[in-house]
């Protein structure tokens, strides 16, 4: 197997498939980027989201919504979802 470790853990035989390449200073890089990139997409996704946000809050009626739930063993309880 390529890339394969076996080792112990509390006594039961492991076998790593797949470990990362990335130590140290290059591990941190990594990190640092994976991280500014997901930040950056977030950035850039907020307007859609906020749009998609604001389409559902319009669309949707407001005040309690009563729904019929079923709890312990069937019985039937009415759930109230208050919209601020």
């Amino acid at each position: 197997m390529i890339q394969a470790r076996s080792s112990e853990l509390n006594g039961i035989p492991v076998v790593a498939m797949c470990e990362t390449p990335f130590y140290g200073y290059r591990g941190l890089t990594k990190r640092l980027i994976d991280i500014g990139l997901s930040i950056a997409f977030l950035v850039c996704a907020l307007p859609l989201l906020l749009l998609i946000a604001l389409a559902v809050k319009l669309t949707r009626p407001a005040g309690d919504l009563p729904q019929r739930r079923y709890g312990l063993d069937g019985h039937e309880i009415t759930v109230y979802n208050s919209a601020p």
